[in-house]
């Protein structure tokens, strides 16, 4: 997109909802990391400890939350 073109789309965010955005996106990934550890501690608790670890990686959580 070249917005310098006329008729380009534009988004315009507040830098308070610019900041908002990538913490929700960590709220809601944290989110999916600990349904699927409850998932997996139901399903295959032999497995939890490393489920939960591998989905944290690939999530790229700072601190996964534990079981």
């Amino acid at each position: 997109m070249d917005s310098d073109t006329d008729g380009s789309p534009v988004i315009e965010l507040s830098v308070t909802e610019l900041r908002r955005l990538p913490a929700g996106a960590e709220r809601e990934l944290t989110g999916l990391h600990q349904l699927a550890t409850d998932r997996a501690t139901r399903y295959r608790p032999d497995h939890v400890a490393a489920v939960s670890s591998a989905l944290a990686r690939a999530l790229d959580l700072t601190a996964p939350p534990g079981p």
